[in-house]
């Protein structure tokens, strides 16, 4: 009975994670060309203050150029962590409440759902950004979100292994 408990308490909490992440990810998209772009630059600027030598010094121009170019990395840099979080939550979901398979099969199981669920979702997103003023969905960022989503199944898994070899 106690152990019923824990399950669903299991399923629920993970599965909650999931769906926290991919509203996360929903509401990030819903934000307009504008407020996205603002946003990336909010970031980029306080990067090129905190970490390029003699950025004060600069003229407007190379401060508009500075930050347009750590811009571009940070936004892929977002679409990269933010589908790394869903990659890691699908997988530990489904490994943690996969009764079917145990040890590694489990594994093998989630990491085979999570990457491309997480895939699916990806391009759903792009397509999603169509729709968004100033926006627009891209090829290449499905291919960004999709190696972060592979990237976070791995740390998945690594902790996984960490945390079984402590047991």
């Amino acid at each position: 009975m106690a152990g019923d408990k824990k399950e669903k308490r299991i399923t629920v909490l993970t599965g909650l994670a999931v769906l926290a992440v991919m509203a996360a990810i929903f509401a990030f998209s819903s934000f307009n060309g504008n407020a996205s772009g603002a946003q990336s630059s909010f970031f980029s600027n306080m990067i090129a203050e905190t970490f390029v030598k003699g950025f004060a010094g600069y003229s407007a121009t190379e401060k508009a150029e500075t930050v347009a170019k750590i811009s571009l990395f940070v936004r892929k840099a977002a679409h990269f962590t933010e589908f790394a979080a869903l990659g890691a939550a699908v997988f530990t979901h489904v490994a943690l409440t996969d009764r079917a398979k145990r040890g590694s099969l489990r594994m093998l199981r989630a990491a085979l759902i999570a990457l491309p669920f997480s895939v699916l979702y990806a391009a759903s997103d792009e397509v999603h950004q169509l729709f968004v003023d100033g926006r627009a969905g891209s090829a290449v960022d499905v291919l960004i979100d999709s190696g972060g989503a592979l990237f976070g199944i791995l740390l998945a898994v690594l902790a996984f292994l960490i945390f079984k070899k402590r047991k």
